[in-house]
């Protein structure tokens, strides 16, 4: 008479590896949830939100009769992106702007013209700036004319490796307060430029982190140069400046630093 063999009995590894868990069952890189190339769950770790370099901010101020140029000293330790926001007051632009002899890129203008006279804000960036001190050189379209008003400022970033889309805002005294809502990701860093006109009795305030705030004035022209910075709140971030005293026109101007 023959006997039915009883099944084999297979290990507690064993059946573990056939059901795919334990040491089998591994995710492949970049394939769990979350995706974004590697970006989420199962896929390494997320970019981090950039950081300012808070050593790396200068300004410089260029007044009266400008030829067709100025620059200023910048100490970039490491930083993956450099911003330069230009405010002034005058109808001559920029030309270009150049870090260590490298040409940055424009990333927007905006200009008020007020009649008497124009304020314009203006922003460029450059990858992966070369470490160490060394000059930013702004070149005008033309020479300026007596008593135009130039303000630099230059900002150092770490993780910051590309930008989004940028938003700007002209407008007059009877218009609402400088405040621009830029789309954002969730780990963005929003940095602005503002160019307001100026008088004696009136006052722009940042509603972010300042970085960089300037009031400079030779003849009649006058500006108030402001430069800031506010980390993403969502899908949407508001930063703007409050204004008080004498109410005055003003160009503005804000863009998403992105870590990717």
């Amino acid at each position: 008479m023959s006997v039915w063999p009883w099944p084999r009995r297979r290990s507690a590894i064993a059946i573990t590896k056939i059901l795919g868990g334990g040491g089998g069952g591994k995710t492949p890189p970049g394939r769990g949830r979350g995706g974004n190339g590697g970006k989420g769950p199962g896929g390494g770790a997320s970019s981090p939100q950039p950081t300012l370099d808070t050593s790396s901010i200068s300004s410089t101020f260029v007044g009266n009769d400008i030829a067709t140029s100025f620059s200023w000293s910048h100490t970039c330790t490491g930083a993956s992106m450099l911003v330069v926001a230009i405010a002034h007051a005058t109808d001559t632009n920029v030309n270009n702007v150049k870090y260590n002899n490298v040409t940055m890129t424009l990333i927007g203008r905006k200009t008020r013209d007020s009649g008497l006279n124009s304020e314009t804000a203006e922003m460029y960036y450059l990858l992966a700036p070369s470490s160490g001190a060394n000059t930013i050189l702004v070149t005008l379209n033309a020479a300026a004319p007596g008593n135009s008003n130039y303000v630099g400022m230059a900002s150092s970033w770490v993780g910051a490796n590309a930008i989004g889309t940028e938003v700007d805002q002209a407008l007059g005294t009877t218009d609402p307060d400088p405040s621009l809502v830029p789309t954002t990701g969730a780990k963005d860093v929003v940095v602005d430029c503002l160019a307001g006109a100026a008088t004696g009795s009136s006052v722009f305030t940042c509603l972010q982190t300042q970085m960089q705030k300037r009031r400079v004035s030779s003849g009649t022209w006058t500006i108030d140069a402001g430069h800031s910075r506010k980390n993403s709140t969502g899908g949407t971030t508001t930063v703007g400046w409050s204004r008080s005293g004498q109410i005055l026109a003003y160009a503005y101007m804000a863009v998403p630093l992105k870590p990717s």
